[in-house]
């Protein structure tokens, strides 16, 4: 639900290579190296990940900032399906903009015709903040029929702050933003409804947006959803007198409260199991009902648990969901516990991103029942599986599923730069889950180790194969070389080492819907 100039792909290895059935919770071995691909910016420019999202080509988008610290841009980058750039989408694979001083692309979203929404916040330190929509065309050009320019900024505050949340798209086509607007210190739940062109959609509260004061400082929204009847939930966290509890708004399809919810289309409550509670995500259900996910500091051991509630279509506890429509887990990791988002299964059940807090934080997938138990065919029967990436696992950004795949995209320091961290799982989907274990054709490297001055022969197991992508990727992530290379029978294919380094460094190889990676020493 929710979710920098030049970059270079950095393939990390996170587990052992090898043959072996690919189950629900395992890491996709076809996906970047081992199933980890992350991006940095060899300009030194810091990254953070916002939002994610799969096109129905199989394809992956990825937005967020990029920036030096004192200014950031828009960025959206497009890759494969294996993790590697898609040289289609303006012919690096990435697109950033710069609107003013301060940039923030908060989500991305496909429309049917493949043009590509990038909603976001924009502004100065002077002049307060407004939100920003950009449309692309697939190749990643500005869609200049859309708005102006291929530009939409809204400012209903005027001169005061204005931030996008996050946005959906009809099944018409029309452009549903959530947002919340702080006006001399108070917070207001605020949705906007575009026309396909950009333009305000009038049928909706008038003029297009609909806002509500909720007469509270520390509003703080998180997350937006759709409803199957095209009603609007908002959800996030609100400071009582008594701390911190859960907050939903709920607006019609024609932009009023919908007081069948919680009477007046409002509802703060607190849970009654610990002292006081944060909303992160939300996941819109079937008849009306919502999933909340987030956590809760617990009375017992004064710890951050996470924590799940279900509403039912009057705003209720929804007793369908473990008895009482609320429940907290303990992930047993240790440390402070947030479920930071949540997205619904075709087949039934629900995924929850989560992250623990601790010396080195941790992300962790889990895959529940409809009722709240964990689903035990995921994560080896535990229900879950923890992205242990590297040291220091960095914050957690988004999650979207593939009908087999689940994508999470985070920030992580490496060599102190921020950078962009994608990660690719299989779920367990029973209406649809792609045989995975198939075996990738063997790639084999001789001489290996190779002295320095050699060349090195690549030989792959694939008759078909006769053109192939050739990436050299130094133990940094650095780019060093990248060919494309042809091949007549199977025969083997030479590639230039003479100018490398002593080290180790990897070759990919790219060909068809295929890659194939491996380590080659220099010595």
């Amino acid at each position: 639900m929710k979710h920098f100039s030049t970059l270079t792909a950095c393939w990390l290895v996170i587990c052992a290579s090898g043959a072996r059935a690919q189950n629900p919770g395992d890491f996709n071995l076809a996906f970047g190296n081992q199933g980890v691909a992350t991006f940095n910016d060899p300009n030194d420019l810091n990254q953070a990940g916002r939002s994610i999202a799969v096109q129905s080509d199989g394809k992956i988008l990825i937005c967020g900032e990029q920036g030096d610290g004192n200014t950031s841009d828009f960025a959206v980058y497009r890759i494969h399906a294996d993790g590697t750039f898609d040289y289609s989408f303006d012919s690096d694979g990435r697109v950033t903009y710069d609107l003013n001083a301060l940039d923030v692309a908060v989500s991305v979203a496909v429309q049917n015709d493949g043009k590509i929404l990038l909603l976001g916040n924009t502004g100065t330190a002077a002049n307060g903040v407004d939100i920003a929509l950009i449309r692309l065309m697939p190749n990643g050009a500005l869609d200049l029929s859309f708005g102006t320019s291929g530009l939409v900024q809204l400012d209903r505050s005027g001169a005061s702050d204005d931030f996008a949340v996050d946005m959906a798209i009809q099944p018409d086509g029309k452009i549903v933003i959530g947002a919340m607007m702080d006006i001399l210190g108070d917070r207001y739940a605020l949705v906007h409804r575009l026309l396909p062109n950009g333009d305000p959609d009038s049928s909706f509260s008038l003029d297009g947006s609909v806002f509500e004061n909720s007469q509270l400082s520390e509003l703080v929204l998180m997350d937006m959803d759709l409803a199957d009847d095209g009603s609007i939930f908002l959800g996030g966290t609100d400071q009582s007198q008594s701390g911190y509890r859960l907050a939903v708004f709920k607006f019609t399809a024609s932009g009023t409260l919908d007081n069948s919810f919680s009477a007046d289309g409002i509802r703060y409550f607190s849970t009654g199991i610990g002292k006081e509670a944060a909303l992160y995500g939300i996941a819109a259900l079937p008849g009306g009902k919502l999933l909340c996910v987030g956590g809760e500091l617990t009375t017992a051991n004064q710890q951050v648990d996470a924590l799940i509630v279900q509403l039912n279509a009057s705003g209720l506890f929804d007793s369908d969901f473990n008895g009482n429509g609320k429940v907290l887990y303990d992930l047993s990791i240790g440390g402070d516990e947030y479920f930071l988002d949540v997205e619904p299964i075709a087949g039934g059940g629900f995924i929850t991103a989560a992250t623990v807090e601790m010396t080195d934080d941790e992300m962790v997938l889990a895959q529940f029942n409809d009722d709240g138990t964990f689903d035990i065919n995921y994560g080896g029967g535990s229900g879950r599986t923890t992205l242990d990436i590297f040291a220091g696992d960095g914050n957690y950004g988004a999650f979207c599923m593939s009908n087999d795949f689940v994508f999470t995209l985070s920030t992580v320091l490496l060599n102190a730069q921020l950078d962009f961290a994608v990660t690719s799982t299989h779920v367990n989907n029973p209406v649809s889950l792609t045989e995975t274990s198939a075996k990738v054709p063997a790639l084999h490297l001789f001489p290996n180790p190779l002295s320095a001055g050699q060349t090195l022969w690549l030989e792959l197991e694939d008759p078909k194969a006769s053109t192939f992508e050739i990436e050299l990727i130094d133990a940094l992530g650095r780019t060093v070389k990248s060919q494309m290379a042809t091949r007549s029978s199977n025969s083997a294919i030479p590639l230039d080492m003479s100018f490398l380094d002593p080290g180790m460094y990897s070759v990919r190889v790219r060909w068809s819907d295929k890659s194939a990676v491996q380590r080659v020493i220099v010595k």
